[in-house]
């Protein structure tokens, strides 16, 4: 129960807790009575009881048998590092929107939830050259979340394992053995879900636009494989188009050969690794003349801000960052004294319907392949 919550029993924690930093109630003074709690919030004695249980669970007050309860002393900072790779690209992009909603949920994981524990940020690269000096340099460590992939976090997670450190992995869809289960463990891969969701529109042939080498992105792309073999349809070498970065600035001309097939050679449907991807492939749709959803649905991943403003709207994935990053924090510090446990949790993927994908009707000849 999250004392920031907006339950009747949150908004009762707060109060006091305010109290609290306001100087009104002070280290060492008593609690108030069930009774006064009750007719302070006009609640039950049973609510009274729980919220002083959830302060001691939060370390806001402690109880001495036979005595009462007491406001506890300021608790000692506990670190919980979240680490990234140093690349994360312009303050706008993509993947820095991402992992900066990530940091806002594990941050105000600490803040509420865990008010004993402060989240710090570094990259995988300082992190691991301070390693042998962890104690010194992150006194209090307690965890460490690993956002997203990066080249050397297997050597990470060797060096966090021989230090029993807890940690958990929110990235990409790689093998669980890998990591030995301690991961974010998504519903359904993005790209599962992408081809779920468009075979349920009733598209066979549908592609893929992605960042060719960008681990993320080859990720989606060996599960977007799989996921079409699971669901018994063929995907055609080109249907699956490579884009320079996550920007996708490129995709108009990289798209140029798909929209050249013959209409009933295209897909009916593409899924873009990226939203920043998706925009640009409108727009290349949009310069060869080909309608969207109307001739070719488009389908994005992430729901980052802004693309509902795209016309047509951009249908896509909801990937939770911020509610992601609150559950990594607090299954990293349960794990403490506990380093041979797995962590493992399961993350849902959402999807934002917009206007961007239609079942398929019949492939009409214009534009681009009215050339070919």
């Amino acid at each position: 129960m999250k004392t920031g919550g907006k339950t009747k029993i949150g908004a009762m924690c707060a109060s006091i807790i305010d109290d609290v930093e306001a100087g009104r109630l002070k280290v060492g003074d008593k609690v108030p009575s069930l009774v006064k709690l009750m007719n302070r919030f006009d609640c039950a004695q049973v609510t009274a009881a729980t919220v002083v249980k959830q302060l001691k669970a939060d370390g806001v007050v402690y109880t001495l048998n036979g005595s009462g309860t007491y406001i506890c002393p300021p608790p000692r900072r506990f670190k919980i590092v979240v680490l990234h790779s140093p690349d994360l690209g312009p303050a706008f992009s993509q993947q820095n929107i991402a992992m900066h909603q990530f940091l806002h949920g594990a941050t105000h994981a600490c803040k509420t939830r865990f008010r004993q524990y402060a989240m710090i940020e570094d990259t995988y690269e300082a992190f691991f050259e301070q390693l042998d000096l962890a104690e010194i340099v992150y006194p209090g460590l307690r965890g460490v979340v690993l956002f997203r992939h990066f080249a050397d976090i297997e050597r990470i997670v060797a060096a966090l394992d021989a230090r029993g450190i807890p940690w958990i992995f929110c990235g990409s869809d790689r093998a669980q053995v890998t990591f030995r289960n301690r991961l974010l463990v998504k519903d359904s891969t993005l790209a599962g879900k992408a081809v779920s969701y468009l075979h349920g529109k009733g598209h066979s042939r549908i592609g893929l636009v992605y960042v060719a080498g960008h681990p993320v992105h080859e990720d989606i792309l060996r599960n977007f494989r799989i996921a079409m073999a699971r669901w018994g349809l063929e995907l055609s070498p080109e249907h699956v188009v490579a884009v320079r970065d996550t920007y996708g600035h490129d995709a108009p001309e990289r798209l140029r050969p798909l929209l050249a097939l013959p209409a009933a050679q295209r897909p009916s449907a593409l899924f873009c690794a990226a939203d920043s991807v998706a925009i640009n492939v409108l727009t290349g749709l949009l310069m060869a003349g080909v309608r969207c959803p109307e001739e070719l649905s488009v389908l994005g991943s992430e729901n980052t801000p802004f693309v509902e403003n795209t016309r047509p709207a951009l249908s896509t994935l909801a990937v939770p960052m911020e509610k992601d990053g609150a559950m990594c924090v607090e299954q990293v510090i349960r794990a403490w004294g506990k380093p041979s446990k797995p962590i493992q949790m399961t993350s849902e993927i959402g999807l934002v319907e917009r206007e961007s994908v239609s079942v398929p009707s019949g492939n009409v000849v214009t534009g681009a392949s009215a050339s070919a």
